[in-house]
């Protein structure tokens, strides 16, 4: 089994400019997602987990089994608090239609109230996407010093 070989945070906070080659609106969407956010508590009408929070992601690279995705660390921590280890998800869409649902795992994720501070690093195993093959937007970086500010932006709850 191959592991991801090199420092998440270093990856992304001492990258000083992001760099990606242009692409089509349907290249891009491929490598969107929604990321969806449970509490690890049960609806008592449907015995599903009750989602409490969401937002959107970006595929930003692959290994032999996994895909990373790249979303805001308030997303991931918005319930964690209140209901313990959250259940996170993730909705691949196609024709505008989810395809494809998926479980994911936390890799890394940095997020601290009140700061600039979020981000965080979503895995999802290939074979959980029964097919569907996400664009991956892959991140180059030039390393010429300090970075002073990084922006994230995606889709409140998710709903594009």
């Amino acid at each position: 089994m191959k592991t991801l070989s090199f420092n998440i945070p270093a990856f992304l906070f001492l990258c000083s400019y992001v760099i990606a080659a242009p692409l089509t609106m349907d290249e891009a969407m491929t490598a969107a997602c929604r990321v969806n956010v449970a509490s690890n508590i049960l609806s008592p009408i449907s015995s599903r987990p009750i989602i409490k929070s969401g937002g959107s992601g970006t595929v930003v690279m692959e290994n032999e089994e996994k895909y990373f995705i790249l979303t805001n660390g308030h997303v991931i921590d918005s319930i964690a608090a209140t209901t313990g280890t959250p259940i996170i998800t993730v909705d691949f869409f196609k024709d505008g239609k989810v395809y494809v649902t998926a479980n994911t795992k936390v890799q890394w994720k940095r997020y601290t109230v009140n700061t600039t501070i979020d981000a965080a690093l979503l895995a999802v195993n290939k074979t959980d996407l029964k097919g569907y093959v996400p664009k991956v937007i892959r991140i180059a970086y030039l390393n010429i010093g300090e970075v002073k500010d990084i922006f994230g932006a995606g889709c409140p709850n998710g709903y594009w």
